[in-house]
């Protein structure tokens, strides 16, 4: 066993031996000596900061674009305002008279009341407040303190009562006093002023500068709407009498003229034009427009048009019938609401037959007024059955004289009337003298020779017209148009025996037919729905007498060019007055 272990020892000695002499030689490494790094030092160069030279900004000029200025808009309106019905030029600037041209009045005066925009109500225009006492017999009212007359002086409550005292001068001598009567006739001992009686109007009397009272002769519900066409009048510049009202150039000289409206008199030639311009002191701020011109056309609506047409002009009345001539560069002004003005026939000086309420009935039975506004207005009129303006105003109970040849006939035979008896001219103005009118009572005519009715109709000029309409005129039939507004209702004046249009020109006695009761009922109504039921009541008894034929009522219309701005023109009966806002009118071009 021991040998065994000495043999491998052995062996393994030899393997050994052998092992170490086959191997290579080894490497002697070296050993590194590392070589201490020096490190120099880093010597940092100072940083030199150069100022920061700033260079100066060197601003090129701003090369301004040339402001090449817009020329403004010359502010002057040129317009018609004297054309279509009830137009007068005589009358356009002189209030109190004539039948038309209120909207131009409203421009040059102020009225304690006025109506709005729209026609649908009556609104303060130069007053305050207004106060009636418990029984509407004393009615108190209080001016505005800002209203001044265009030469700056203070418009008060003595000019309000000169006003009241000059109009009702027994010397006073306009052409038509319906605008007395309205403003006054309610007034206790009015009468006896405008007879010579009084030196005065006594019940009207200044409480102080700015507050007015009056005194009424009857309850008055609604006075104040008497008072919308009360042009007042400047105490301390009017230099003419009550008498000389219509033959005064006060009216149209601008060196005399002194108003307190939007626009004063800046220039008059007789038959051409009348020019306006702005009142520095007008209280609802300095008017916009530098002019208004008025163009005279002579009543000529067909020149009016043309005018317009070409740019001459930027307002006129137009017809219904001239509505498809107009294209989209104008607009178009029409009764929206608040139509007033109706066409009747009103007559005087008439044969002894017609005083039978059946020739009357005869005439409304032979003609087909349906069919005439129909297909002969156009649909623009609606037949009428009494002098209310509005549907809400007529009475259920009225009788509409449809057409019925037969019972014209029949009535007049009861009447012991022959028609070949019957010959009638019907006389009109100028403003009525177009096609749809002409066509209409060529029509009227056609109905009535069916039933052997002899009617002829002519068309004179305004001042002819309004020189004939008076009870000693000369002329038998009148187809003519009146205003009715709902608020402010001109009954008097055609149906009482003295209101200037009623009894005392047409012969028929309206107070034995029961209508002055029947306007007295309308005034003294306390409330509003029983002041409609007596306008009904009225409607109903106007039907059933026939003092007057009423036949239709009708839009009216106004064309103005695209370039008036803030403008506003309702076709009113007469004109108004209405709140036309004027101080607003604009040109944009």
């Amino acid at each position: 066993m021991k040998k065994r272990i000495l043999l491998i020892i052995s062996m393994l000695i030899v393997f050994s031996m052998v092992m170490v002499a086959c191997a290579p030689e080894p490497v002697v490494e070296e050993p590194v000596v590392e070589e201490p790094v020096v490190e120099e030092p880093v010597v940092e160069e100072p940083v030199v900061e150069e100022p920061e030279v700033e260079e100066p900004e060197v601003e090129e000029p701003e090369v301004e674009e040339p402001v090449v200025e817009e020329p403004a808009v010359e502010q002057v309106l040129t317009g018609a305002f004297t054309t279509g019905p009830g137009g007068g030029e005589e009358e356009v600037a002189r209030p109190w008279t004539g039948a038309a041209g209120h909207d131009m009045h409203a421009t040059l005066y102020v009225t304690p009341t006025i109506f709005s925009e729209d026609l649908s109500e009556i609104v303060p225009f130069a007053l305050e407040s207004w106060e009636p006492n418990e029984d509407f017999t004393v009615w108190t009212y209080t001016l505005r303190d800002d209203i001044m007359w265009s030469d700056g002086e203070q418009l008060t409550a003595h000019d309000w009562k000169f006003t009241a005292d000059f109009v009702t001068d027994p010397d006073y001598a306009p052409d038509r006093i319906i605008h007395r009567a309205l403003a006054f006739d309610q007034v206790l001992g009015y009468e006896e002023r405008i007879n010579g009686e009084m030196d005065e109007l006594e019940a009207v009397q200044v409480i102080d500068d700015f507050t007015i009272q009056y005194t009424l002769a009857a309850p008055s519900p609604r006075h104040f709407a008497t008072q919308f066409r009360t042009y007042i009048l400047p105490e301390h510049a009017i230099d003419f009498s009550p008498a000389d009202i219509m033959t005064t150039d006060w009216w149209r000289n601008p060196d005399k003229q002194v108003g307190s409206g939007a626009f004063v008199v800046a220039e008059w030639e007789r038959d051409n034009y009348l020019a306006l311009e702005p009142n520095e002191y007008y209280f609802l701020g300095r008017p916009k427009l530098d002019r208004i011109i008025i163009r005279l056309f002579g009543g000529e609506l067909s020149s009016a048009l043309l005018a317009l047409q070409a740019g001459e002009i930027d307002f006129t009345y137009v017809e219904p019938t001239d509505l498809d001539l107009l294209g989209d560069e104008f607009n178009i002004y029409f009764n929206s609401s608040g139509v007033v003005v109706y066409t009747h026939i009103h007559y005087n000086e008439v044969p002894e037959y017609w005083q039978d309420i059946k020739v009357r009935q005869a005439i409304l039975y032979a003609i087909d007024r349906q069919a005439i506004v129909e297909q002969v207005l156009d649909g623009t009129h609606v037949v009428l059955p009494c002098p209310m303006v509005t549907e809400d105003l007529w009475h259920p109970d009225v009788d509409w004289f449809e057409y019925d040849p037969a019972q014209a006939q029949a009535l007049l035979a009861e009447a012991g009337v022959d028609p070949s008896d019957i010959v009638m001219e019907w006389v009109g103005h100028s403003g009525y003298d177009n096609l749809h009118h002409n066509s209409a009572l060529q029509a009227v005519q056609a109905y009535l020779s069916d039933i052997g009715i002899t009617m002829t109709f002519r068309f004179i000029d305004v001042p002819s017209f309004r020189d004939a309409y008076s009870p000693d005129g000369g002329w038998t039939f009148n187809y003519r148009g009146a205003a009715n507004p709902v608020f402010a209702f001109e009954l008097e004046r055609g149906w009482t025996n003295a209101g200037g249009q009623g009894g005392d020109f047409m012969g028929f006695d309206m107070a034995e037919a029961g209508l002055e009761d029947a306007i007295a009922n309308i005034n003294q109504a306390p409330t509003t729905e029983e002041y409609f039921q007596a306008a009904r009541d009225f409607c109903l008894l106007h039907n059933q007498t026939l003092p007057d034929l009423q036949m239709w009522i009708g839009n009216r219309y106004g064309a103005a060019s695209e370039n008036v701005a803030n403008f506003w023109w309702q076709p009113a009966g007469g004109g108004g007055p209405y709140r036309n806002n004027a101080h607003l009118w604009e040109m944009t071009e």
